[in-house]
């Protein structure tokens, strides 16, 4: 009952949601309540270099496109060769999405 106050207090549901509109993180630690915000670590800023980055996401996709089309057309020839060349895609589009994300955080961020 003086837990259901309590919460009820801090404006608090079972969900572990505040006020919907902004999330935060709610410790329920020996019967008492501590709402704790989260850290709020986005930069929602433009980036340092907006066309070039613009171009280097471009041309990122155009190589998602090309290696699906190239998969598609190896695959109307012979199939096992279509999932290597979508195996292959799909290992090469995972580090293009792992160097954007260690550029974006570690180079473009410092320099903002």
């Amino acid at each position: 009952m003086k837990l259901k106050k309590l919460l009820k207090e801090f404006n608090v549901s079972f969900t572990g949601m505040v006020n919907r509109d902004k999330p935060k993180q709610i410790e329920l630690a020996k019967g008492w309540a501590h709402v704790v915000k989260e850290e709020e670590s986005l930069n929602e800023t433009l980036p340092a270099f907006p066309k070039e980055w613009k171009n280097l996401e471009k041309a990122c996709d155009d190589v998602y496109k090309a290696t699906e089309a190239l998969a598609k057309a190896v695959g109307k020839v012979d199939r096992k060769h279509e999932r290597e060349v979508k195996g292959l895609g799909k290992y090469v589009t995972s580090h293009l999405k792992k160097f954007k994300e260690l550029l974006s955080k570690e180079v473009l961020n410092k320099l903002q």
